[in-house]
């Protein structure tokens, strides 16, 4: 949507490495010119003490080309004389390595701190603590270089835009840096909703990894009463094969009906979020909840964990349902929701009513535009 809203207006070409998501960019529709470096192959994944060691030496050859790899992305953006860069996220380094040796202003568009490095892990039955303690002095070396990497590119950009009040304090006490939020905008005329009934189904949507805290819900959904206990769909873009495992497992064991559903398409999701009774949503220290704000955009109300971002998605008591971290007190609360349904109607169309007044027809691309200008004209 930042793509196409700029290059209508300002000459745009897009600098990435090899293997970025360009199906999600699509930046071939959206931009002058694309310009592609050479990527870093994947590290190796099995188990065992030898797979971790040649893991730990793939990603130091992988840390090492790709920092290479910037070092030509800056020289050739310098070359190219632009007025100013506008940064994504690398899925290695978080803060492009790039911003160590660009001449040229950056604005870097960050929407969560660089977890990996910064973040303790959620646990897992999966990972023991030794395991955990063993693999954190495995991977120390190759961490401490990417989290310097990390701090000393940020501390290059010329201005940090994120993407809530939450990601801003947890980017100044984890960096020291300050920062320019800006909320994105929900797409209202594609996340709608319908006139179709609603099935007897609750939905979370997010990544199957242990941050997104499908395992919560999971329990939580067990101690509902099994006549009223609804299935639970989650929609993933991506999966983690030993947390599907886990869940999958768990699920069976609690007497839950899970349904997983991974990398569905842009319309099945949004079909998803019209026949859901409600959103339940639960993460770990997630930067803003956009999902939340797409369920309520489709008049599905929500049930989440009253932390992080999702403090600024929803209004409790208005457009959903926020509950501390406890298993009892989530159950209790989408229980009430499922079961009353002039409640859910309400609350959903709250949603929709709160989306359309204060997280649509903004012209996100606009004000990230005016982030661009202000930095060329410090310049």
């Amino acid at each position: 949507m930042i793509l196409r809203g700029l290059a209508t207006r300002h000459h745009f070409e897009l600098f990435i490495p090899e293997g970025a998501e360009r199906e999600f960019l699509a930046p071939e529709a959206a931009v002058a010119a694309v310009r592609v470096f050479p990527g870093a192959p994947a590290p190796p994944v099995g188990p065992g003490l030898l797979a971790a060691t040649q893991k730990l030496l793939a990603y130091g050859r992988r840390r090492r080309h790709l920092e290479a790899t910037y070092r030509e992305v800056a020289a050739a953006i310098d070359r190219a004389g632009f007025d100013v860069v506008l940064a994504n996220p690398c899925r290695v380094f978080y803060t492009p390595a790039a911003l160590l040796h660009l001449r040229t202003p950056v604005v870097f568009l960050m929407h969560e701190v660089f977890r990996y490095v910064h973040e303790p892990e959620v646990p897992r039955p999966y990972r023991p603590a030794r395991r955990r303690l063993l693999g954190a002095l495995f991977y120390a070396p190759y961490r401490r270089r990417v989290r310097a990497l990390d701090r000393a590119a940020l501390a290059r950009a010329a201005r940090v835009v994120v993407n809530s009040r939450y990601t801003r304090e947890r980017v100044r006490e984890t960096y020291g840096v300050e920062t320019e939020v800006e909320y994105p905008e929900v797409d209202v005329e594609h996340f709608s909703p319908s006139d179709g009934p609603r099935a007897p189904q609750v939905l979370s949507v997010g990544a199957i990894e242990p941050a997104k805290g499908h395992d919560f819900l999971v329990r939580s959904l067990a101690r509902m009463p099994p006549g009223r206990r609804p299935p639970l769909e989650v929609v993933a873009d991506r999966a983690v094969e030993l947390e599907r495992c886990y869940l999958e497992e768990l699920a069976c064991r609690l007497g839950v009906d899970l349904r997983l559903r991974l990398r569905v398409a842009e319309e099945e999701l949004v079909a998803a979020y019209r026949r859901a009774r409600a959103l339940v949503y639960s993460p770990h220290r997630e930067p803003l909840g956009y999902a939340p704000l797409e369920a309520q955009a489709c008049e599905t109300p929500v049930v989440a964990v009253g932390e992080g971002g999702v403090l600024e998605t929803v209004v409790d008591g208005e457009t959903g349902l926020l509950v501390p971290r406890d298993e009892e007190a989530f159950a209790h609360a989408l229980e009430r929701l499922v079961t009353d349904a002039p409640l859910a109607r309400k609350l959903g169309a709250r949603g929709r009513a709160h989306v359309l007044a204060h997280w649509s027809g903004t012209d996100f691309a606009a004000r990230i535009e005016r982030h661009l200008e202000a930095v060329v004209r410090r310049r």
